[in-house]
């Protein structure tokens, strides 16, 4: 046993008597620990930056591609009633501009 490493009695979460820290007396050794660790720091990490990020790019980038598809669908349907108007004008078909 190395200098500095203590085993804990066994937990509840079945890591029979590991050391967090060092992670010694877990069944994969300090890797296995260690991964543990980093998946808690990762997540807890993800969380904090995932809230600072929401009200800058995130929010950012859903108000541009918002705006964008607005503009693209409003700009369709613009130039798509547009067309059909300006077409049936000269048809003699009822839908046509108030002036003609």
């Amino acid at each position: 046993m190395s200098p500095g490493v203590t085993h804990r009695p066994p937990s509840a979460g079945g890591l029979m008597g590991a050391d967090l820290t060092t992670g010694a007396g877990t069944s994969a050794g300090k890797d296995g620990i260690s991964l543990l660790t980093h998946s808690h720091t990762h997540t807890h990490t993800h969380t904090h930056t995932h809230r600072h990020t929401h009200t800058d790019t995130l929010t950012h980038t859903h108000t541009h591609i918002h705006t964008y598809i607005h503009t693209y669908i409003h700009t369709y349907i613009h130039t798509y009633i547009h067309t059909y108007i300006h077409k049936n004008t000269h048809t003699g078909h009822p839908l046509s501009h108030p002036d003609n």
